[in-house]
């Protein structure tokens, strides 16, 4: 790795994180989360291809930084995909028994 390689890495994470910081004072609701992952994806991308040398070394390192994706987004993929089919908490109130007392019907002959 050349000095030069090093230092523009250094200066596009350090870009990087006044981004970070800059996000955090702005108010973009939701979409404020899918920037900030990307941001952090794009910093983890540069220390891998820069300074763990995975851009030039050898092809099992790469594999193995591949696989390792695959297997993340495959446990981030199950993670999400259970906690969006799980069903709605409905919030209790102070009128809300916990347990209501089954409804028994009226089988008395009038």
């Amino acid at each position: 790795m050349t000095l030069r390689r090093a230092i523009l890495t250094w200066l596009a994470l350090g870009l990087l994180l006044a981004a970070t910081v800059a996000l955090a004072h702005v108010p973009m609701g939701a979409a404020n989360i899918v920037v900030s992952l990307g941001i952090a994806a794009a910093k983890a991308a540069l220390i891998m291809l820069v300074y763990m040398k995975l851009l030039r070394g050898r092809p099992l390192n790469r594999l193995a930084a591949g696989v390792l994706i695959l297997w993340l987004s495959i446990m981030f993929g199950l993670t999400f995909t259970d906690y969006l089919t799980r069903p709605e908490i409905v919030e209790r109130t102070v009128d809300t028994p916990v347990n209501p007392a089954p409804r028994v019907p009226d089988l008395s002959v009038r």
